[in-house]
């Protein structure tokens, strides 16, 4: 169906059976787990700080909630509704088991009951839901037909590593997720204004999102520069207007929670810096952690640099997408922490990198890396005891785990870290590759 000439995208994504199958697959896979498994660390930092706030009105209060303020607007009225209807349905937190506290988790003090646990993840689950949709209908705008823009949209919402960060662990990165992709669609079609507040709505989610402002700004400078002021005060904007109230109620507590993920020296999981678990170093020397920083700004100096003499008027979207996949892999490279959710980032991009060069025989074609990058993840959740609801007289799944010294868990995931560092290295020697060629035939 058309309308003045255009696609009617809506009316036909509704009568797309395939893809609307997959939606309804998705969510019934989400919400049957939902309520039966979640991180036990990450669910009670949420309940700790919904508790917080529905009591005593502090939302920084807890030393745990260390993420910028949008997570928490969100999860507020969740929390009002929990506190509201739990006792009803007689839903309460219980004590943790001995294996919980084996397993490495002594801070928690208390498992979130399954009523909580799903209604926290409604909004990741429900942002999952808009990415897959958002990727369905962006691939067909593209140029690729119903079949790849359904290819797309599973290869996201039926992603069993996508699914088990949601649906059963309870991160919150598909709302950044969906913002970023918001933004870079926005920025494609040459929505400057509409991109910089996607772009500051998702840095107040996650800082990673800040990775996509300088490929936009460089793209903007080269191709429309009097729109910039406008993209760059529409990025700002929801940042100061969001970020303004709890600096000015709490200011300490804001700012030491905002800034500690990038200030600290804990060692992360899954790239170089994992090396540092077989020597059972936890926490990096100041000076490894700056270096790892300074590394990162480094190689966005003369990456972006090349970006700018890349871009022309006849750039393609495949330029600008690898250029965030890029900015994604020298994080992913070189930052002293690489959690098993921060993969999750660049997975929008991964899809709709491989849905272009499939379809354009003239450029590079990194599909396979890009499947197997993407299907290297799945694997991880098999090394992740998130499994901790307890029901009735069953005890909880994460005892299962105990009973088969799962406190080895570090060394598997050290162990897998070595091949996704390795495909890690190959994406950014691809990227860079094609960076510097597409600037020689520019």
């Amino acid at each position: 169906m058309q309308k003045d000439g255009k696609i009617d995208y809506l009316s036909s994504f509704f009568r797309n059976w395939k893809i609307v199958h997959i939606i309804i697959l998705g969510l019934c896979i989400r919400f049957i787990a939902a309520p039966f498994a979640a991180h036990p660390l990450d669910m009670y930092v949420w309940y700790e700080t919904g508790t917080n706030i529905v009591a005593r009105g502090e939302f920084y209060s807890s030393p745990l909630y260390t993420y910028m303020p949008v997570w928490l607007l969100i999860l507020t009225p969740f929390s009002f509704l929990y506190s509201f209807l739990a006792p009803t349905l007689g839903a309460t937190p219980v004590p943790p088991t001995a294996a919980l506290v084996s397993l490495g988790y002594p801070q928690v003090p208390v498992v979130i009951d399954w009523f909580f646990a799903t209604l926290a993840k409604i909004p990741i689950i429900l942002c999952d839901t808009a990415t897959c949709v958002l990727l369905y209908q962006y691939i067909r705008r593209l140029g690729g037909s119903k079949q790849m823009g359904v290819m797309a949209g599973a290869a996201y919402f039926l992603n069993p590593f996508t699914i088990w960060m949601s649906a059963f662990w309870g991160v919150f990165d598909a709302l950044p997720i969906m913002l970023s992709l918001l933004a870079f669609i926005s920025l494609t079609n040459e929505k400057y204004e509409r991109s910089g507040l996607f772009t500051g709505l998702a840095i107040c989610t996650k800082y990673y999102a800040l990775l996509i402002a300088p490929v936009a700004i460089i793209a903007i400078q080269k191709k429309n520069p009097e729109r910039l002021r406008n993209y760059l005060i529409a990025l700002i904007l929801p940042v100061v207007l969001i970020c303004l109230p709890f600096l000015t109620l709490d200011p300490s507590n804001f700012v030491k929670a905002t800034l500690s993920p990038a200030v600290g020296s804990t060692v992360g999981r899954l790239n170089l810096w994992a090396l540092a678990y077989l020597l059972n170093v936890k926490e990096l020397p100041w000076f490894l952690s700056l270096l790892s920083l300074v590394i990162m700004g480094v190689a966005y100096f003369f990456v972006w640099k090349k970006l700018y003499k890349a871009i022309g008027e006849k750039s393609t979207t495949a330029l600008l997408n690898g250029a965030i996949l890029l900015s994604l892999f020298i994080f992913y490279f070189s930052f002293r922490i690489l959690n098993e959710q921060y993969l999750l980032w660049a997975q929008p991009f991964l899809i709709i990198e491989y849905a272009i060069h499939r379809s354009n025989k003239n450029l590079r074609n990194p599909g396979l890396l890009a499947l197997v990058f993407s299907g290297l993840q799945p694997f991880l959740f098999f090394f992740t005891p998130a499994l901790t609801i307890p029901w009735a007289n069953f005890g909880t799944v994460i005892e299962f785990f105990a009973q088969y010294r799962i406190d080895a868990v570090q060394y598997l995931i050290n162990a897998l870290s070595v091949f996704i560092w390795a495909i890690i290295i190959l994406m950014l020697f691809y990227d860079i590759k094609y960076l510097w060629r597409y600037t020689c035939h520019e």
